[in-house]
């Protein structure tokens, strides 16, 4: 018996020795454990994983420091998800524990911010709406990272370069253009294949006229083309043609400015006319008889056609005269010869100041507007130059002794153009005058009324608004 009693002692020693030694094993295992558990939710917190962080540091309970690690997870996440008010107590909370008084304070700093962006895109909001693209760029400008506001920016950015480049008047050669209020088109002349065609287009913003071509930019940035009876290979199609922001038609050729400063043409480019694929960061262009012109973001003057080499040639012999030029307008024609040149057509330049300086063939005067300032408008005709000045009145290079007598009359004119040998003005109400030559009716446009009128290319005068638009800050 005492030796059962012995063997039993023994046998429940070694158990307890192994239970023991189980339940250390265990603990040292589960500490193990804990202690991995709690290293990994630290480092996903560091990896920015707070959700599974979460998940863990709850898991451990009241091991170690824990609960303020998951609240500490908490905040962060709630910080990333721009909930910085929330943040901001739960680190508050926390007190001292890591850096959360120093993030409590940012996410302060993060909810004044964005009140102050929410505010500015309600407001940015409400001007876009009213179609105030102006103001409304500012202030999306200034609430960027917040909700859509970049798509708004950027729709902001595209409405307004197509605004700063609109024609709503276009004086051509034998036909005239006009946009009204509405968005429709008005025509005069005489034996145009495809007037019909033109009074069914909608939405248009901008026009451009010259020769056999008459070329519409639409509020979308697609294009619009009507054309008189043309051989096959001078025919154009712009079906192709979208993120358009300005147009100009040329003799048998177009040119289209896209959104991102690069040019886009078709036609005829027998002088390389439209030679114009390295062109960039343009922001204007113009269209004569045959030869293009661009304005670049800094001011640079480019031209590509007939004459062009003459022209660059004068304007880089006279830098100091082609400098702070806000616009640009390419003219003629040219007819006859002057200095052995011939057919070389006209370039004029506004200049920041209200001063005007051209290059190019000058047979008729066309390029004597030295002596002009205070203009805020130019339009190049193929034979004669007008001016806008500030007090709404026009000057013109024309020699007539009538047709000048005539548009130095006009008031209260806000747009102009230039054809052959005529001139068209919008005034404040809508309708339109004209002066010069009309044998195909191409200036009877006293019928004309409500024509849409855009005020937006004055900012190019603007050094904030037009750089902000054309994204050089």
């Amino acid at each position: 018996m005492l030796l059962k009693q012995k063997k039993f002692i023994i046998l429940s020693a070694i158990v307890l020795l192994v239970c023991g030694f189980l339940l250390i094993h265990s603990i040292i295992n589960t500490r193990h454990i804990l202690i991995e558990q709690y290293n990994a939710a630290i480092n996903l917190i560091d990896q920015e994983n707070y959700s599974k962080a979460i998940e863990l540091f709850d898991e451990l309970g009241n091991y170690k420091e824990s609960i303020k690690y998951s609240e500490y997870a908490k905040a962060k996440n709630l910080y990333d998800e721009e909930s910085y008010q929330d943040a901001s107590d739960v680190f508050i909370s926390l007190g001292n524990f890591l850096d959360s008084k120093t993030l409590a304070e940012k996410s302060i700093d993060m909810q004044k911010q964005k009140q102050e962006q929410e505010e500015f895109y309600n407001l940015a909001l409400e001007k876009y709406n009213n179609n105030n693209f102006q103001e409304a760029i500012v202030y999306f400008n200034k609430s960027l990272n917040y909700k859509d506001s970049k798509d708004y920016f950027q729709e902001c950015n595209r409405m307004l370069q197509l605004l700063i480049n609109a024609n709503t008047i276009s004086a051509g050669i034998r036909f005239s253009a006009g946009i009204k209020e509405d968005g429709s088109v008005v025509f005069s002349g005489r034996n145009f294949d495809e007037k019909q065609k033109i009074s069914s287009w909608t939405d248009i913003v901008s026009i451009s006229v010259k020769g056999e071509i008459i070329i519409g930019l639409k509020k979308d940035g697609s294009v619009v083309i009507a054309q008189r009876s043309l051989h096959p290979s001078y025919r154009v199609d712009v079906s192709g043609w979208n993120d358009i922001v300005a147009v100009s038609a040329g003799e048998r050729y177009i040119v289209g400015l896209k959104e991102d400063g690069t040019l886009t043409a078709q036609g005829h480019n027998g002088d390389g006319q439209i030679n114009i694929d390295d062109w960039k960061n343009i922001v204007a262009i113009s269209t004569g008889w045959r030869h293009t012109v661009g304005l670049d973001i800094d001011g640079n003057v480019y031209i590509a056609g007939h004459g062009s080499k003459r022209q660059l040639e004068e304007i880089s012999s006279e830098k100091d005269k082609w400098s702070n030029i806000v616009a640009i307008s390419a003219g003629g024609g040219g007819k006859g010869e002057q200095n052995g040149i011939r057919g070389n057509g006209h370039t004029v330049a506004l200049k920041k100041d209200g001063t005007v300086v051209a290059v190019g063939a000058n047979e008729e005067g066309q390029c004597n507007v030295d002596d002009w300032d205070n203009i805020i408008a130019i339009s190049a005709g193929d034979f004669h130059t007008v001016g806008l000045k500030s007090d709404h009145t026009v000057v013109t290079t024309q020699e007539d002794s009538l047709i000048q007598q005539e548009i130095s009359s006009w008031t209260d004119i806000v747009a102009v153009s230039a054809g052959y040998g005529f001139t068209l003005a919008i005034k404040s109400d809508g309708t339109v005058l004209s002066a010069g030559f009309s044998a195909d009716g191409q200036a009877d446009v006293g019928n004309w009324e409500n024509i849409s009128i855009c005020k937006e290319w004055e900012l190019k005068f603007d050094p904030e608004i037009f750089p902000l638009i054309f994204n050089k800050q």
